[in-house]
């Protein structure tokens, strides 16, 4: 079944060929390896844009075909979780939605939403985004943040935000857009909503708020996210700033002054960091860490202070190699470099130094980190969470991991993707308890909505020298079968791959 999905996709999608991508289907089900037409999802995202390249009308008559025969279609076995529709699912509309919105179909990427909602199947945020975005650059304001704020199960999604955003500026809509910018300024700095400004976000914002409330208050937006929430600056925002905001009756006294401000709080960063962070990289490529340190060391010069992002190139070049020395060398320059320690809540430093530290057997140091992080009050990336995880698993101690496994399991931001918690079945395997590593697939993932993938399957039977007779543990059938798996199944699969 799995074969077919994937042909088809990989060749009927690219030359367009709608009907040679049924024709191929019809062909699986005499093969034995489809049980009808329609009963992959994979291979029916694939059709259906396959036909809207070449007909759109087809396509939608296709998907409103597939709709009405769903009630007849059996659940199908999914390879990462449960049983599911084969065409009532966000991946089948939501696929098409986003083809027919790069390709610019407007009428067909909303004639399909319309359906998803008809049949209460919820689009993805990249799919709404995509359509907003034609929406849009079609010249349809109204329509595109109508779109947006019918989808309020997405929010806060700063993507979507941004959008919206943008589109407020463009329409002189000068509340909204600040009731906006505070709703985001609020959920950034909610450690339980977990949503992160981005820079992409600091643009529109600026720019609308330029629009709307004149120099002075895009300046005080711009202070305000890179100054007091660590937002990273762009040097193409203080282009703006400078050559395309309104300063009304403003003196030119009060703007320079106001623009000197804005070069102090940025130190220059968005000019200057980002080339030096390009030429680090550069160097690390062809394994030449004294000149990627020599780069680095440019920004004192220059007096910039340096941020951990850019530092945490070299770190994690060390820890990807477990060099303990280097790893140490790259933290001792800290204090020389002045480095800036990040406020948001998207901290990928403290990931680094997680990882780091684990990788180079200095694991509770990485737990110390961890605890430096909710000490801050910030959130932990998911990054973080599966790397302290795995740091607990091989310090062997089972106190700490369950306290910190039960710290993600406690907070609204932890463990919301499969592959934090295969971490946490991983690390309670290394310290002998298959029981807690089933607690994880039994009790956690369905509390915090998270579906197993192949790889937490795979840690689950084949972390340990026990992984043959772990296979055969009732427990182990148990939770296989409560996401419609089989374990002999995953495991053939595994052995012969």
């Amino acid at each position: 079944m799995w074969n077919f999905a994937r042909r088809s996709q990989s060749s009927t999608i690219i030359l367009g060929n709608g009907p040679g991508a049924l024709a191929y289907l019809d062909a699986a089900v005499v093969a034995g390896a489809l049980e009808h037409r329609f009963a992959s999802p994979v291979a029916n995202r694939a059709v259906l844009e396959a036909f809207a390249q070449s007909n759109p009308g087809a396509a939608i008559a296709l998907l409103e075909e597939m709709i009405r025969l769903s009630p007849s279609m059996q659940m199908v076995h999914s390879r990462t979780g449960p049983p599911e529709h084969p065409v009532l699912v966000p991946q089948v509309f939501s696929g098409l939605m986003t083809h027919c919105s790069q390709h610019r179909k407007l009428d067909l990427a909303l004639k399909v939403a319309e359906l998803a909602k008809l049949n209460g199947v919820a689009v993805d945020a990249a799919a709404i985004g995509a359509l907003v975005g034609l929406q849009r650059a079609m010249g349809d304001r109204d329509g595109a943040l109508d779109l947006i704020y019918a989808h309020p199960e997405l929010q806060p999604n700063i993507n979507l935000m941004s959008y919206a955003m943008d589109i407020l500026g463009e329409l002189g809509d000068r509340d909204a857009a600040v009731g906006l910018y505070n709703a985001a300024i609020e959920a950034h700095t909610n450690p339980a909503v977990g949503l992160v400004i981005t820079r992409q976000f600091l643009t529109t914002a600026v720019r609308a708020l330029g629009r709307l409330s004149g120099f002075d208050g895009a300046v005080d937006a711009y202070l305000h996210m890179v100054r007091d929430l660590d937002v990273q600056p762009s040097a193409s925002v203080i282009i703006h700033l400078e050559d395309h905001v309104d300063r009304g009756t403003l003196s030119s006294e009060h703007v320079a002054r106001r623009m000197a401000e804005v070069h102090r709080v940025t130190g220059t960063v968005a000019l200057a960091e980002e080339s030096v962070a390009w030429e680090i990289e550069r160097h690390l490529v062809h394994n030449d860490v004294d000149k990627a340190i020599s780069a680095l060391l440019q920004l004192r010069k220059h007096d910039i202070p340096t941020t951990g992002s850019t530092w945490s190139l070299l770190l994690n070049y060390m820890a990807e190699r477990r060099d303990a020395a280097g790893f140490d060398r790259i933290m001792a320059l800290r204090p020389q470099l002045a480095v800036r320690w990040m406020k948001s809540p998207d901290d990928a430093t403290y990931a680094v130094l997680i990882k780091g530290y684990s990788r180079t057997d200095r694991r509770a140091k990485a737990i110390e980190v961890w605890d430096d992080i909710l000490a801050h009050g910030s959130i932990p990336s998911a990054q973080s969470q599966a790397s302290v995880l795995d740091a607990c698993g091989f310090l062997g101690d089972l106190a700490v991991l369950q306290r910190v496994a039960g710290q993600i399991e406690a907070a609204p931001w932890g463990g919301t993707d499969a592959n934090t918690w295969t971490s946490a079945v991983e690390a309670y395997l290394r310290v002998g308890r298959l029981d807690l590593a089933l607690d994880v697939g039994q009790r956690i993932l369905p509390l915090k909505n998270v579906q197993p993938d192949l790889k937490f399957w795979d840690t689950l039977l084949t972390v340990n020298s026990r992984s043959l007779a772990q296979s055969r543990d009732p427990g182990v059938h148990a939770l296989f079968a409560k996401y419609g798996q089989s374990s002999d199944q995953i495991w053939a699969t595994i052995t012969t791959r």
